[in-house]
């Protein structure tokens, strides 16, 4: 659904519908002669929008389990219209983890025009880009689907920013790294951003020309801020020692260097404690405020970004208590805070104002207050019921973004240019010579 204003200021829900289903199975329950036909559950996996067109567009993005990514476009202010056929959509070759809409540059009869592509981020860890018709019958600068990069682990989070002209594509993934490239020339890999010791839960970029940071969540417990021209990790905090449930922080603050942690008890014995993993995390778009919430928590914390990128500190972080558990927040264009949170609460929207002696005050933002209700009113009526959190977990209850090998450890090799190591590859390279005079003076007798 998206809700937003009309001409009249009335709030309006638009419903964004499915494309067509493939595949229809026949289900008969036991006792009834005729057979039904039921729809495959198709539940939204990743969604997107962009406003274009001096705001009087909105582009909107939806991929579902059945491969599919559909793309909206609406007017705004919207009409009365309740429900909205997907202008198109694009078979995908898997399933996606993450989209992002983003503008590129393409020349059209000696002109300069911006057009929107979509990129998804998929399980095998490629990014693909395809192509987003408009409503004119302009060519589109990107006809058909391009693989701009492709990693070896899953993609959790993929995003394009431009900073003084220079496009770049952001992409976090499975293995404990974001990777920086050019775009839309993205086999050119600039570099990586490294730190983390589990997987990367969220990624979000600072979107102010000029400003060049970026905030990833970690399944090692800690959120961090970067630098993604210099490379460089700018800060680094984890979740508030004072609001862990006793069981898990037990009195004992957390390390950050995996999924569990060993803590010894009074008689000596030692008990693996989960430590509490960051779900989500947004920065500012000026890259000054950032806002987190860990799983199993149900308050969301927002860090001031205090000092100069060669001196960058989290100040003490202030909380915000919500109604339900929250789980995904954003910044909007604005400033202001969106979160997503657990039913019956859905969808709250915060005002944040800073003071000239850096103090931060929250506020609920007023203005949204009508499409935040109507908004719950659908999902009311809908029976919509929110996950208690977007951890996905096996049967045994271990995450499944998690490796064995983020418990175990790397393993320790010798570093290639150790003194050691390159005496060993001398007698080496000194016997095989030595073999192969040996072998040349053989022949040479026969």
């Amino acid at each position: 659904y998206v809700a937003a204003t009309n001409d009249n200021e009335k709030a309006v829900v638009v419903e964004l519908l499915p494309p067509p289903q493939d595949e229809v199975k026949e289900h008969q329950s036991e006792g009834d002669s005729g057979s039904e036909k039921e729809k495959k559950a198709n539940p939204v996996e990743a969604v997107a929008s962009m406003i274009t067109d001096g705001g009087k567009r909105l582009i909107c993005a939806v991929s579902r389990s059945d491969k599919k990514a559909s793309l909206y476009s609406l007017s705004v202010p919207v009409g009365d219209t309740e429900k909205m056929p997907p202008l198109a959509f694009h078979k995908l070759p898997r399933r996606s983890c993450c989209l992002d809409i983003t503008l590129i540059e393409d020349e059209c009869e000696g002109k300069t025009r911006s057009e929107a592509i979509l990129i998804a981020g998929d399980l095998a860890g490629d990014a693909t880009a395809y192509p987003i018709p408009d409503s004119s019958n302009n060519t589109p600068a990107l006809s058909k689907r391009r693989v701009l990069l492709g990693t070896v682990s899953m993609l959790t989070g993929v995003g394009v920013v431009s900073d003084s002209g220079v496009q770049r594509i952001l992409t976090s993934d499975r293995d404990e790294k974001v990777r920086v490239s050019s775009f839309p020339n993205s086999f050119i890999v600039q570099g990586y951003l490294l730190g983390h010791t589990a997987f990367i839960s969220s990624l979000d970029i600072a979107m102010d020309n000029g400003c060049t940071r970026c905030v990833t969540c970690s399944g090692d417990g800690t959120v961090r801020l970067w630098d993604y021209v210099s490379f460089q990790e700018l800060a680094m905090t984890k979740a508030p020692q004072k609001d862990l449930p006793k069981s898990e922080s037990n009195g004992k603050p957390q390390d950050g260097k995996g999924e569990k942690e060993n803590t010894e008890e009074p008689d000596g014995k030692k008990q693996a404690h989960k430590v509490v993993i960051p779900t989500s995390t947004a920065i500012s778009p000026d890259g000054t405020l950032v806002a987190a919430i860990w799983d199993g928590l149900d308050s969301i914390y927002l860090f001031s970004v205090e000092g100069t990128d060669s001196n960058c500190t989290f100040t003490k972080p202030q909380s915000i208590l919500c109604p339900t558990s929250p789980l995904s927040v954003s910044f909007t264009s604005n400033g202001s805070l969106c979160v997503l949170a657990k039913d019956p609460t859905f969808i709250l929207t915060y005002e944040i104002e800073r003071s000239t002696s850096g103090e931060i005050a929250i506020k609920p933002l007023s203005g949204s207050s009508q499409i935040c209700e109507t908004l719950r009113e659908i999902a009311k009526e809908q029976n919509i019921s929110m996950p208690g959190s977007v951890l996905e977990t096996d049967e045994s209850g271990r995450i499944k973004f998690s490796k064995d090998r983020e418990k175990q450890g790397f393993e320790v090799r010798e570093p290639w240019n150790r003194i050691e190591r390159k005496e060993k590859a001398r007698i080496s390279s000194s016997r095989r010579k030595k073999r192969k005079k040996e072998e040349n003076k053989k022949q040479g007798r026969q």
